[in-house]
């Protein structure tokens, strides 16, 4: 974990702000996103290495859709989202809230955007996208690219700036 330069506490790669002193951190030096910045030890999981492609022609399709949760790791909160079509994930602003408004659990401070991530049931399976956010989404400590759909399974990890959340099917 890098030390904030200004009172040497550890704090997760990609925060926006340290949460020991307040200051801003510097931004990451490195060009790779993906090198600077992970999910707090989750637990191993195989890793998809196509994860442009959609799900797998050959898996079967689920006549019901899972019920989806979404855990916030560090405060401990789930948001219960049963069987929804479209989840858009984000920080309220005075315009508009997003289904999954993080700012009550640190959502500004963390680095979380307006509308940073969608999740989309397609076939009786949950998609994750990133909505073009400024820092990032990241699944399983894989960073996502904008505008492409990514399978998610039970006990994924999603990074939303330096928020950490547990996807629960």
């Amino acid at each position: 974990m890098p030390k904030c330069p200004y009172c040497q506490e550890n704090y997760i790669a990609g925060a926006l702000y340290c949460e020991s002193c307040g200051r801003r951190l510097p931004k990451p030096t490195t060009t790779h996103p993906v090198a600077t910045s992970r999910a707090p030890d989750p637990p191993a999981r195989p890793q998809n290495t196509e994860r442009n492609a959609a799900a797998p022609v050959d898996e079967e399709t689920p006549d019901k859709p899972p019920h989806l949760r979404l855990q916030l790791v560090q405060a401990g909160v789930t948001f219960d989202l049963g069987s929804r079509e479209s989840i858009i994930i984000g920080r309220k602003d005075p315009d508009q809230s997003p289904d999954v408004d993080l700012t009550p659990y640190g959502g500004v401070e963390q680095g979380v955007g307006r509308q940073h991530a969608q999740i989309t049931l397609k076939q009786g399976r949950y998609y994750i996208e990133d909505l073009k956010s400024l820092n990032e989404t990241l699944l399983n400590a894989s960073r996502l690219f904008p505008g492409q759909l990514y399978p998610l399974h039970d006990g994924d990890y999603l990074r939303l700036g330096a928020m950490i959340v547990k996807v629960l099917l």
